[in-house]
């Protein structure tokens, strides 16, 4: 049967608080269509609103996904769609076979928390804007706890907005982009589980799609004032496919707003490109991560140099660079990228002590250790002066010759 023509709910109640839940909602247009009114949604379930469920060909292609989805089996709804909310929780919902799945726009103080979103043709948890150039967006809202997988397009999608916070969810195997954020703003994302997303280059609806890495941030302007752009923290991302790339990246920062962004304590495996800095390398810092693939960080934002310090590389001889550590047999560090000192090991969770590497600066490596840490110097000449005041081992790993300035 065809989908359903209107929402099961529809709602448009300025000033009111109102609570859905504890019931299945299905074959609408959306599930819930809120215009107005501070919604909160608990314990539902929603399929086949915006689609009747009808399944796709498999394997997918960019021209049979463009067929179903105006083959009379889809329409524009979706589960949820739930707008200009002051305050709203979202949790325990589940989402399947839907056009869209969870979607929040242009709200405030969001908390969706322990929903699953999975094989809806659009994104499974969408934080979404009114307009497409970063001025608008959801502010001061988390995604924490959830799962969404098996999406026909991200997994979590955000679109301008300020003050996000996305943790502790599980994105996996979805066509597109795991994490995709437009004009992000002051953007978190810490404790995901990040794998196998960016299957294909198209979406559900058969269009080229947001599919270039498994965290891929882009889009020059943003909600502002702000304190930084991203921030990107203990994180697993794995198995990224390559979507619309040549290759499999699994950070990929476009061109955003100039201002801080952070990518620390993650692990990292199975890409070709672990972290692809394409902008903003002058305020993009990568450290303490655990590298695991071909290439650690490869920056091509050529007009400054990249803080890639105090990173794992995947062997204590460091990243491969055929100029300043051709004997490194760690993963490889492109030009521009500061990348000493280096771990010795993957040191995630681990307390101290821990061994550093460095073949640039020991007074570098030293401000960086923790009293009882092990300072090993690589082979080379060494003009500095070098203050200790901690606890340290210094030792050099092949008579490095060290002179003052």
């Amino acid at each position: 049967t065809a989908p359903g023509s209107s929402n099961v709910f529809t709602i448009n109640a300025a000033g009111k608080n109102i609570t859905i839940q504890n019931m299945t909602i299905r074959n609408g247009l959306y599930g819930i269509r809120s215009t107005a009114g501070d919604v909160n949604v608990l314990h539902c379930t929603f399929y086949h609103n915006g689609y009747n469920g009808y399944p796709y060909a498999d394997p997918p292609t960019q021209e049979n996904a463009a067929a179903m989805w105006a083959s009379g089996n889809t329409t524009s709804g979706g589960a949820m769609r739930i707008q200009d909310s002051g305050s709203s929780e979202i949790a325990y919902c589940t989402a399947y076979e839907n056009a869209r799945g969870i979607r929040f726009q242009d709200g405030n103080n969001g908390n969706i928390h322990n929903c699953v979103s999975y094989d809806n043709i659009d994104s499974g948890l969408y934080l979404a804007s009114s307009t497409y150039n970063g001025n608008a967006g959801c502010t001061n809202t988390v995604i924490r706890d959830c799962q969404s997988y098996g999406n026909m397009n991200n997994g979590i999608l955000v679109v301008g907005g300020k003050n996000i916070t996305v943790e502790n969810n599980n994105v996996h195997d979805n066509w597109n982009t795991g994490i995709m954020l437009w004009h992000p703003s002051e953007v978190v994302i810490e404790n995901n589980t990040i794998t196998h997303n960016n299957l294909y280059s198209f979406n559900g609806v058969g269009n080229p799609g947001d599919a270039e890495g498994g965290i891929w941030m882009v889009g020059a302007t943003a909600m502002t004032p702000l304190d930084f752009v991203c921030k990107i923290s203990h994180n697993t991302i794995s198995d990224t496919q390559p979507g619309r790339l040549a290759q499999k990246v699994g950070v990929n920062v476009g061109d955003v707003y100039d201002s801080s962004i952070v990518i620390e304590h993650n692990t990292f495996s199975d890409h070709d490109i672990d972290v692809w800095v394409q902008y903003q390398a002058a305020t993009t810092a990568v450290n303490c991560n655990s590298f695991g693939t071909d290439y650690g960080i490869k920056n091509d934002d050529t007009s400054a140099t990249l803080d890639g310090q105090y990173n794992w590389w995947g062997d204590a001889s460091g990243p491969y660079h055929a100029t300043t550590n051709p004997s490194g047999t760690g993963d490889c560090v492109s030009d521009n990228v500061d990348y000493s000192p280096w771990w010795g090991a993957n040191y995630i969770g681990v307390a101290h002590p821990w061994d550093w590497y460095t073949n640039d600066s020991i007074q570098d490596a030293v401000d960086a250790a923790s009293a009882g840490d092990t300072i090993n110097v690589m082979a080379g000449t060494y003009q500095e002066q070098v203050v200790i005041n901690t606890n340290l081992t210094l030792q050099g790993t092949s008579n490095p010759v060290i002179m003052a300035p």
